[in-house]
């Protein structure tokens, strides 16, 4: 499913994760932190003030759940599209 799916009521219900999914599913190779934060926020209408209040849990909720991975950088994305990033990252490990 694609944001482009979803209404502004339920753009207002969906959690801060989950709109970062549906964004990252979008931009496979991922986001930087803050570029995501900002969309997620424009898409949530969240004011400055709330967006500060909010964006430790956010970081806290993307390195706590299992579908993010970080590209290093600060850049997120999902870990099912970066399995040959990641077996990339492993062989030249294995390599060097």
């Amino acid at each position: 499913m694609s944001l482009k799916d979803y209404s502004k009521e339920e753009l207002q219900s969906t959690s801060l994760v989950d709109l970062a999914a549906l964004l990252l599913i979008d931009e496979k190779n991922g986001l930087k932190f803050t570029e995501l934060y900002d969309k997620i926020a424009e898409l949530k209408g969240l004011s400055e003030e709330a967006k500060a209040e909010k964006v430790g849990q956010f970081y806290t909720d993307l390195n706590m759940d299992g579908n993010f991975i970080t590209k290093g950088s600060n850049v997120w994305a999902l870990k099912r599209f970066n399995r040959e990033w990641k077996n990339k990252e492993v062989e030249e490990a294995i390599v060097e």
